[in-house]
């Protein structure tokens, strides 16, 4: 269970570095085009393939606004690993604050320059095979260890999320005769990134006993 959170924790990490930094490079063009209906397809399509460049996810996003110089919203992201078509999280309201003062300071590197996150209404799914390995750290490997991970440190806030797991193999030498599965519901909390450092606290519900959680996570995601 304890790993199941720390995968947690990567994957939000590896979410926010991947898709703050796309829509900081797209934040000029969707000043411009995200005031009508016709040119919102065009800017979700430029978006999600500059998201793509970055790793093997497949992405659907409804709508972006975004006011240029500090602010991006995301509305109805879906994403996708493209290897397998499964999906690894949904989420129907990414708000993304960031610096332009700070993409100075750190050399253009854009991940550096988010200030904060705002995390509503998402899904995150995630998965250990029979093999022992942790799906969600697997899509995200490359995409962690090629980042730059300066001295920087941001808080995200996040609301209403679900957190559906599924273990095949279990902590024995042999895999589980039949999957274990269960799912955190309506999550709130936050998730403090400082360098390759993640603390998450969330407090919700576990959906088996309806009994109330809460889960106190700290990951170093360079060392996984």
């Amino acid at each position: 269970m304890k790993k199941a959170l720390s995968s947690l924790s990567l994957a939000i990490k590896g979410l926010s570095v991947i898709l703050a930094a796309t829509t900081i490079i797209g934040a000029s063009s969707i000043f411009v085009l995200s005031n009508s209906k016709a040119p919102q397809k065009l800017l979700t399509s430029f978006v999600s393939k500059n998201i793509e460049k970055w790793a093997d996810f497949a992405i659907s996003i409804e709508k972006i606004d975004s006011n240029l110089l500090s602010r991006t919203h995301i509305k109805n992201m879906i994403i996708k690993d493209k290897a397998s078509s499964k999906t690894i999280a949904s989420i129907e309201s990414l708000d993304i604050r960031y610096s332009p003062f700070k993409i100075i300071q750190h050399a253009g590197y854009l991940p550096n320059a988010i200030t904060w996150i705002d995390v509503k209404d998402a899904t995150f799914f995630i998965n250990r095979n029979s093999g022992g390995t942790w799906e969600i750290k697997e899509v995200l490997k490359k995409q962690i260890k090629n980042s730059r991970l300066h001295s920087h440190s941001f808080l995200a806030r996040i609301s209403g999320l679900n957190l559906h797991f599924m273990d095949e193999k279990g902590w024995g030498k042999e895999p589980l005769p039949r999957p274990l599965k269960d799912s955190f519901q309506n999550l709130n909390g936050t998730a403090t990134f400082k360098d390759s450092n993640v603390s998450v606290v969330l407090n919700g519900e576990l959906r088996s006993t309806k009994k109330p959680v809460i889960l106190d996570v700290y990951s170093d995601i360079s060392t996984r």
